[in-house]
């Protein structure tokens, strides 16, 4: 029994929380930055984005581990809660996109004035966030997400 423990102890300790990541490119008139952390089954991944194409839009993606189906970007538009150490942004327009065939969730520009008080309230978290949509919940952990998240703003905030 003691065994067993052990092993499942182990097991847990082994497995790898994902911390918050930065991916940019930056060239001289092209550039794009994606904050991302994926769950902890690595499935579902939580994204903020901004490029040259728009330079003073985010956007927030949620990428399902669902496959695309056919009409998703019909569908109507998606309701969207991010929750922050308990302080809840309901009701974020989003949308459903398909993106390399996976359903995604997206949180576009018209919302991204609010997008920018989930990101600065997201700097304080001591918690995971969670994202709430269509009746499902994910959360996200926090490790890394300062650092991240100060390197993302800095890098969208453009002239």
């Amino acid at each position: 029994m003691n065994r067993l423990m052990w092993v499942c102890a182990a097991a847990l300790a082994a497995s790898p929380v994902a911390a918050w990541e930065l991916d940019s490119s930056d060239a001289k008139k092209a550039w794009s930055y994606t904050a991302f952390q994926a769950d902890k089954t690595g499935g579902v991944e939580l994204q903020f984005f901004c490029d040259h194409n728009y330079p003073d839009d985010i956007q927030m993606l949620l990428f399902t581990a669902v496959d695309a189906q056919e009409g998703d970007k019909e569908r109507p538009g998606v309701a969207v809660s991010v929750v922050v150490n308990g302080t809840s942004f309901d009701d974020l327009n989003g949308y459903y996109d398909a993106v390399e065939g996976e359903r995604t969730v997206v949180v576009d520009t018209l919302e991204e004035s609010r997008l920018r008080q989930v990101l600065a309230t997201a700097r304080g978290a001591t918690q995971p966030l969670q994202i709430l949509y269509d009746g499902r919940s994910q959360r996200f952990g926090i490790d890394g997400i300062v650092e991240t998240l100060d390197r993302f703003v800095g890098g969208c905030e453009r002239s």
